[in-house]
């Protein structure tokens, strides 16, 4: 993050600087949803929660941007709160939602014209539906069919008007964030087997039901 931009033969060099919208966070952001979706154990690169930005290797392998310690050289590189609460829900997510990371995968659709997918994990009677937008426009899909009885009502786990990330306590070392289902948040409901939604460029939907408790 101090490198000498001057010297020679320095990747930093023709480094312009951090991406200046945000397609690329969104991108990573879909990626991130398919990875903790998807069968087997998630291993995530250091700093891409943080929202760390860096040219080739080895500039990539360049110390953690904590927050703690800001300001930095450059005052580009700070330590993105936005992001890293988005890390912190969708592991969350796959951490309360047991077929995220136990269930059987099965495809729902794959449209690779307009790039959007949807996939459902299945487990004892359970499941989730992930549904991606990896576009650069809104689309609108149709999720068929779904593994869940018609009528039942269904959550966006990703929604923050829907499900509310509940930071740990202080008073526990270890504690991790939780979730907690809003009463009055946004529900879908399956219709035949089915359901339309639409999604924004780069994004992705995470639906299960609504928790019992609350029906």
């Amino acid at each position: 993050l101090n490198s000498d931009p001057a010297r020679a033969g320095n990747k930093w060099t023709n480094y312009a600087g951090p991406p200046t919208t945000g397609e690329p966070y969104g991108r990573l952001r879909v990626a991130m949803s398919w990875l903790l979706g998807q069968p087997g154990a998630p291993m995530i690169y250091y700093g891409d929660e943080a929202g760390m930005w860096s040219p080739d290797d080895p500039s990539n392998r360049q110390p953690m941007v904590w927050p703690d310690l800001e300001p930095y050289d450059r005052p580009e590189v700070t330590f993105d709160e936005e992001l890293f609460a988005f890390y912190q829900r969708a592991i969350a997510i796959r951490r309360e939602l047991t077929p995220l990371r136990l269930g059987m995968f099965r495809v729902l659709l794959a449209d690779d014209g307009r790039n959007v997918l949807a996939f459902a994990r299945e487990l004892d009677g359970q499941a989730v539906c992930v549904a991606i937008n990896r576009s650069d426009r809104a689309q609108q899909i149709t999720v068929s069919p779904l593994p869940f009885d018609d009528g039942t009502q269904l959550v966006d786990y990703l929604d923050a008007q829907a499900v509310r990330l509940v930071p740990p306590g202080s008073d526990v070392i270890d504690a991790r964030p939780t979730l907690q289902v809003l009463e009055n948040g946004p529900r879908w409901t399956v219709r035949q087997q089915r359901m339309t939604l639409t999604l924004p460029p780069y994004s992705t939907a995470i639906l299960a039901p609504q928790p019992q408790a609350e029906r």
